[in-house]
Parts: C-alpha cells; sequence; structure tokens
C-alpha cells in the first residue's frame, strides 16, 4: 500500500541509528521504561526499514498508549 501523492511529500528520511534514538528517547518520555523502549524502538524501525510503515515509527503513539504511558 502506498500513501497518497500528498503524504509522500511530506515524509523525512533519516538514518535508522537517528531514527532509533528518537524512538527511544520519547518512548522513555512517556514512561516506557528504557528497555522496553530500547526494544519497541528496535521493532518500529525495523518495520520502517522493511516499507511496513503502518507498524514503524507512525505507531509510536499508540505504542506508548499500550505500555500505559500517556
Amino acid at each position: 500500500m502506498s500513501a497518497p501523492g500528498a503524504l509522500k511529500a511530506a515524509r523525512v528520511y533519516v538514518e535508522a541509528g537517528a531514527a532509533d534514538a528518537f524512538a527511544r528517547r520519547l518512548l522513555s518520555a512517556h514512561g516506557v521504561p528504557e528497555q522496553d523502549a530500547a526494544i519497541v524502538a528496535a521493532c518500529l524501525v525495523g518495520a520502517d526499514l522493511r516499507g511496513v510503515d503502518t507498524h514503524g515509527l507512525a505507531g509510536c503513539r499508540a505504542t506508548s498508549t499500550a505500555f500505559g504511558a500517556a
């Protein structure tokens, strides 16, 4: 499934390491324990690298909510 044209134009590309660090910080800031944040960040970035955008960093908010973070 591909994104609509307007959404594709708004994409931001970063190195996997930077995306992982961002996801870890974001999840930790929302109360997810560091060890769990590291595991989840790796899964989210891995999904993005495989092209499964629906299970990647776009899901950070839902993921942090599932961990009980606000």
